[in-house]
Formats: structure tokens, C-alpha cells, sequence
């Protein structure tokens, strides 16, 4: 479907399955932790972070479908008929609210990924080291997610009228960037230094 010339499902869609997968990955080294021996300190913690990161995977699979869905409603809404004066106030105010909707999704994305990492950084510190490149693959597929849906929320945000909508939604995106963005930097760095040593 993504391939197709319909719009939707577009980038929002897939900047989940990023952040799907990336969770998924990480899950997969939380199991080769806790199945080996040898790190057999943090195997009760390592089940937990597994929980966790299956928990996000299934998250982002549900905005897969909620991006999906609220794209359909705003064409929905621009379809509107438009002959009154009435007609074009509704209309004008169901695009309104389908937009705001359709931000609403990739901004909770960005949050999804903000507090993923900070459960990716916990398993690079005490995860299994043989699986470390995994961990690297993992938090590069979190971080384009929560890239590509800032993208999606700043389009949207162009269309808003509503000010103090916008600005709060402004403040939440630069927020989980910069949370991300540093714990992204510190997990590569950790997985470099790991595979470089």
C-alpha cells in the first residue's frame, strides 16, 4: 500500500514501523541477555526491558493504523460541501479538527521514541555485548521514527489555526527532539566505543 499512488499511508505510517522495529530489535537483545549465562546478573531486569520494548513495538503498530485513519478523515473533511456560507464554516472547522487530530499521532510517536531510549540506553549499558551492532540498528531506527514524525507534525502544524494549539504542540516536539537526540547521541557513542574496544 505505501507504494501505491494513494497519499495515505504515507510517512507518518511508516516513521511507526520504524519505531516498531527498532523497539523489536531491541526486545530481541533483552532475550539473547537473559538467555546466556554470563548475564545472569541482570536477567530479571533484562525480562523487564523485554516487556517494555514488546509494549512500545506494539504501540507503534497501533499509529501505523491511527496515522492511516485520521489521514482518511481529513480528506473526509476537505471533501465538505462548500455552497453556503454554513457549509463552509463546518467544513472549515471539521479540516480544523481532523488536522489537529492527525498531529496528535505523529507528536505521540516522537513521545513513544523519547521514552524507548531511555530503555535503549539501559540495555547498551547491560545488554550482551555480542548483539551490541543490534542495539546501534535499534536506536537508529527509533531516532529516523521520531525524525520523520516531527516532519509529519510540522506539516500539520502549517495547516493549524488554533495558537495556543500550535505553540503546545511546538513546545512538545522540541522537547522530545532534544530528549532523544541526546540519548540517541549517547547510545551511539556506547556502541561505537563497544565495538571499537
Amino acid at each position: 500500500k505505501v507504494a501505491s499512488s494513494s497519499a495515505g499511508p504515507g510517512g507518518g505510517s511508516s516513521a511507526a514501523l520504524l519505531g516498531s522495529l527498532g523497539c523489536s530489535l531491541a526486545a530481541m537483545v533483552c532475550k539473547l541477555t537473559y538467555s546466556n549465562k554470563k548475564y545472569q546478573s541482570v536477567w530479571a531486569r533484562m525480562k523487564e526491558l523485554n516487556a517494555k520494548m514488546e509494549d512500545y513495538s506494539l504501540k507503534f503498530l497501533h499509529l501505523v493504523d491511527a496515522d492511516s485513519e485520521v489521514f482518511t478523515d481529513l480528506m473526509r473533511a476537505r471533501k465538505l460541501p462548500q455552497q453556503t456560507e454554513a457549509e463552509k464554516q463546518e467544513r472549515k472547522f471539521a479540516i480544523e479538527h481532523a488536522i489537529q487530530k492527525a498531529t496528535q499521532i505523529p507528536l505521540r510517536c516522537m513521545e513513544y521514541v523519547a521514552q524507548a531510549l531511555e530503555a535503549l540506553n539501559e540495555i547498551a549499558q547491560k545488554g550482551n555485548k555480542n548483539v551490541i551492532s543490534d542495539v546501534g540498528v535499534a536506536v537508529l531506527s527509533c531516532f529516523s521514527a521520531l525524525e520523520g514524525a516531527m516532519f509529519n507534525v510540522k506539516i500539520n502544524l502549517k495547516g493549524i489555526h488554533d495558537d495556543e494549539f500550535r505553540k503546545d504542540v511546538d513546545n512538545k516536539m522540541k522537547l522530545y527532539y532534544s530528549k532523544s537526540l541526546e540519548l540517541k547521541q549517547k547510545i551511539i557513542k556506547k556502541v561505537k566505543e563497544s565495538l571499537e574496544g
